[in-house]
């Protein structure tokens, strides 16, 4: 949260942060602007990690002379780290008349919504990752738990062996 790592400083910060998104939705929620209001920021900053998070980011690989851009997954703590990291810039990225707990509580705000900045940057990395796939002829796929390269061949081959059985390990 702060780049020294005052680590007194960064709890201050967020606990204000909190303390923001609190009396914002407990205003909503007064105003009757809707039923399902949460009001638990600690709810709030989970479920806003969770929608901004990636799911494939891209990568540089060089075949033959030229440069390809590919589709790789990205590991559950790398996601959740560059959920959090997404949202910290979004809230620095404001104006700087506006204190960081002000700004950080509305990116968190828009993010739990699916809206803002954040959400719009995730949705943005998801749709290059989509189209760099048209060029490329053969895509690289990192599975990184255990850290195989696989080409794209190999993994279809292996899905057609397993077939219709449909117990795919989810955690490789």
């Amino acid at each position: 949260m702060t780049k020294g790592g005052n680590k007194k400083l960064a709890r201050e910060l967020l606990e204000r942060t909190f303390e923001n998104i609190k009396r914002t939705q407990i205003e909503r929620l007064n105003l009757g602007k809707g039923e399902n209001i949460i009001v638990d920021p600690y709810a709030l900053l989970l479920q806003a990690i969770e929608n901004c998070r990636p799911l494939l980011n891209v990568t540089a690989i060089k075949r033959g002379g030229v440069t390809y851009q590919v589709p790789v997954s990205v590991t559950e703590k790398h996601s959740y780290f560059l959920s959090m990291k997404w949202l910290l810039e979004a809230a620095r990225e404001k104006v700087r008349k506006i204190h960081l707990r002000e700004k950080l509580a509305w990116e968190i705000l828009d993010a739990a919504h699916g809206q803002g900045r954040v959400t719009k940057r995730e949705n943005d990395l998801h749709k290059l990752c989509e189209d760099t796939t048209d060029g490329v002829k053969c895509y690289v796929i990192l599975i990184a738990p255990s850290r195989y390269l696989l080409t794209l061949r190999k993994l279809f081959a292996f899905i057609s062996q397993i077939g219709a059985s449909n117990k795919v390990n989810k955690n490789y």
